[in-house]
């Protein structure tokens, strides 16, 4: 009796010594793995980043690569066209994809009512257009200029603080004018080839800019 009590006791010594033994095991497992998966973690997102820096564009459209570029509180979107067989990347407010589901007419062929020895783009005082109009003429004007090399310059359509007055009374065959104004409609359309773009709010006429520069590049039909 006294021999199993004492194997029972061993038995029973052997079992607290494993418990205290596998204790400081399982505590050193734990803060190996407090310090192994913050560190996957970080490596995981490191590894997302990089793959969508490298990432040469987010899509095609008609063979044009577009990608999407975070500034913060907006978007814009990069777009790469081949000019002179060089690659120009272009930066615009909306992408192609989007401004095909808008509801945004463009009248077709007004490449060559734009192309002239020089453009104006131009605007009614009146109308207080602020910064958002501003956006759509350097929309159009950086376009023009990084592209076709042209000749564009900012005017108003009245007398205002010394600028240049030009309207659609001064188009003829070396001079195009682009006239953006505010009105009930969303389009871009020509009047005796003097290209007006016309929008319910400014911001529509940042659509309509990008949109009339996505069609004359053949981004867009």
């Amino acid at each position: 009796m006294e021999e199993a009590n004492l194997n029972i006791e061993k038995e029973d010594k052997e079992e607290v010594k494993e418990a205290v033994e596998e204790k400081p095991k399982k505590s050193q497992e734990n803060q190996a793995k407090k310090v192994i998966l913050p560190i996957l973690a970080i490596a995981l997102i490191i590894l997302i980043i990089t793959i969508y820096k490298s990432r040469p564009y987010d899509y095609k459209y008609n063979t044009f690569e577009v990608k999407a570029i975070d500034q913060g509180k907006i978007t814009t979107y990069s777009v790469k066209i081949v000019a002179n067989e060089q690659p120009i990347y272009l930066s615009t407010r909306y992408d192609p994809r989007y401004l095909e589901d808008a509801e945004l007419y463009i009248e077709p062929n007004l490449k060559n009512k734009i192309l002239k020895n020089q453009i104006f783009i131009t605007q009614d005082p009146d109308e207080k257009l602020k910064a958002k109009a501003t956006i759509a003429t350097l929309e159009i004007n950086n376009i023009l200029e990084f592209v076709y090399n042209a000749n564009v310059n900012s005017a108003v359509t009245k007398e205002y603080k010394n600028l240049t007055i030009k309207d659609c009374i001064d188009v003829n065959k070396g001079t195009s004018i682009i006239k953006l104004t505010l009105n009930n409609e969303t389009k871009v359309t020509s009047e005796n080839d003097c290209i007006i773009i016309g929008g319910k709010t400014e911001e529509d006429l940042i659509k309509l800019a990008d949109k009339l520069m996505f069609n004359i590049l053949g981004v867009m039909n």
